[in-house]
């Protein structure tokens, strides 16, 4: 979506055209020509930027509304332009006289020649060329976000800038080739005003989407492009006015603008660079307070499921076992009572009125109880999955080898560990937390998506690293061709195991091959890690 600078331009380019229009019409050399004995805006040339600021204007309609009867008459007057520039352009190249340039009315050429009358300079045809061009194509893009008409806009506005130069610095090739012919003042800058409109039509895209973002590097693109343009020809101009004056001769001019560049543009990436380092500084210092917000999230969930294992295992699981020794007691009751045999004709009514036997009720009684196991295995088991006590207590390696071994027969997968390296040493709590969630969630990862037969886990501290491998022999996947649909696919989950990677200071690879398998790599390194002995304390 272009921006309301655009159609402002549009419009100022529309205006110069028509001023220079009433110019012509009513016999007004200033605003033919911005002063004396400079070249003159001709007629055709005048009528270009009244249609290019017409195109522009109906181009900006047509990205706001999406109506196709804007972007048409866009096209359309962008032609007329095109064929203008192109025509006379003809006409140079082929040493011809179209008559193009006395449809509207038959003028002489500067000081009153006749040779050129009403003709465009070379390069003010050149660049209406380049800017019917620009505006015919402007809804065209290619592959990587650049639009043709963003490269043709660039293009025009270099030939009104080498115009610009050559009227700062009095050198009249860059604007003319001859005494009747050539790039009036005004004529330049309408035409560097329309570049800038062509390249707004789409602000967020292409070459200007750095240049016109919010964020520091669309401050620091700003900045450095208005210096590097408007700072040497300053300098260029000082130099040169100094050296007509007398003041230096050419060879300190040319010592002069080079030192004076160097010293500009050293100060512009010293500001730059101290403007980039104040923003990762503060970047640091928000990721680090970031980290130790995890980390307290991360704890403060550890401990949560600590409780609530503590509770399902404690209070929870005490009422289950209590239920369990109420039923046998009853049981015990009913075989001593002799009541557990079967009875063939004894016949009991219950409150309902339906015949039952003390047979059907001791078959019930023992459904319960069966139930209450279950649900006391659960309970235990559920309990252990929130966090097992042998993480605690025994470390990571026994907590490791009991949920790989669970994990195994529940999903009838094979799996083995291997522990190198460890000794009798442990890592600090947050880190075999870490590592053991990791694993936890790969685990489940391998169960969920990847099918495999089985799975292997290698767990290897070094001198400077602990390593954790998992590699399973499932269907994969094509980690380049995936990209975000993969991450999309695996959720929190995969996020939650890098960032549980990164607070450690570490990092977690994935490589897989699709039909192959996929290995997972964390490493952590043993710097940030405090060593605890077998008995577990620090």
């Amino acid at each position: 979506m272009n921006t309301p600078k655009t159609l402002y331009i549009s419009f100022a380019v529309a205006a110069v055209g028509c001023i220079v229009l009433a110019g012509w019409l009513f016999d007004i050399g200033l605003l033919r020509s911005v002063a004396p004995g400079l070249p003159e805006m001709v007629i055709n040339t005048a009528l270009g930027f009244l249609l290019c600021g017409a195109s522009l204007y109906f181009a900006c309609r047509s990205d706001a509304r999406g109506g196709m009867s804007d972007k048409r008459v866009s096209q359309v007057l962008a032609l007329i332009v095109l064929a203008l520039g192109s025509l006379t352009v003809g006409e140079y190249l082929l040493a011809m006289d179209f008559g193009i340039d006395r449809w509207l009315m038959r003028v002489g050429g500067v000081n009153g020649a006749e040779d050129l009358p009403g003709r465009m300079s070379p390069h003010t045809a050149f660049n209406f060329l380049l800017a019917g061009c620009a505006l015919l194509v402007s809804i065209v893009k290619v592959r990587g976000g650049i639009r043709p008409a963003e490269l043709l806009a660039v293009m025009c506005g270099m030939v009104s800038l080498l115009a610009l130069v050559g009227y700062v610095y009095s050198v009249a090739f860059l604007y003319r080739i001859s005494p009747q012919t050539g790039m009036a003042l005004h004529t330049a800058a309408t035409f560097l005003l329309l570049s800038i409109g062509i390249l707004t039509l789409h602000p967020k895209a292409g070459l200007m989407r750095v240049v016109t973002n919010d964020d520091l590097s669309g401050t620091i693109a700003r900045r450095l492009l208005a210096a590097s343009i408007a700072i040497p020809l300053l300098l260029g101009w000082l130099t040169m006015t100094g050296q007509r004056a007398q003041l230096f001769d050419a060879a300190m001019s040319s010592s002069l603008l080079v030192v004076g560049n160097i010293i500009v543009l050293s100060t512009l990436v010293w500001t730059s660079a101290r403007t980039l380092d104040r923003v990762d500084t503060r970047r640091r210092i928000a990721e680090a307070a970031r980290g130790k917000l995890l980390n307290r999230v991360v704890g403060a969930q550890e401990d949560e499921r600590r409780r609530i294992a503590r509770e399902l295992h404690d209070q929870m699981g005490q009422h289950l076992a209590a239920l369990s020794l109420q039923l046998e007691l009853h049981q015990t009751v009913l075989k001593n009572d002799g009541l557990d045999k079967p009875l063939q004709s004894a016949m009991i009514n219950d409150e309902d009125g339906h015949n039952s036997t003390p047979h059907h009720h001791t078959a019930h009684l023992a459904q319960v109880m069966e139930l209450a196991r279950r649900l006391s295995n659960e309970v235990h088991a559920l309990a252990w999955e929130l966090r097992p006590p042998e993480l605690d207590h025994l470390g990571l390696q026994a907590a490791l080898s009991r949920y790989v071994e669970g994990w195994s027969q529940r999903a009838n997968v094979k799996a083995d560990l291997v522990c190198t390296g460890f000794a009798d040493k442990r890592l600090n709590a947050q880190a075999e937390v870490a590592l053991y969630r990791i694993a936890q969630e790969a685990l489940t990862n391998v169960l969920k998506h990847a099918h495999a037969a089985s799975v292997s886990l290698v767990l290897e501290q070094t001198t400077a690293e602990v390593v954790m491998l998992i590699e399973d022999d499932g269907c994969g996947f094509d980690t380049e061709a995936s990209g975000e649909a993969s991450n999309a696919e695996q959720g929190l989950g995969l996020l939650g195991m890098r960032e549980r990677a990164e607070l450690g200071g570490g990092k977690l690879n994935i490589e897989s091959v699709s039909g192959v398998g996929t290995t997972l790599v964390v490493r952590l390194p043993l710097a940030t890690q405090e060593i605890r002995g077998g008995d577990g304390h620090e």
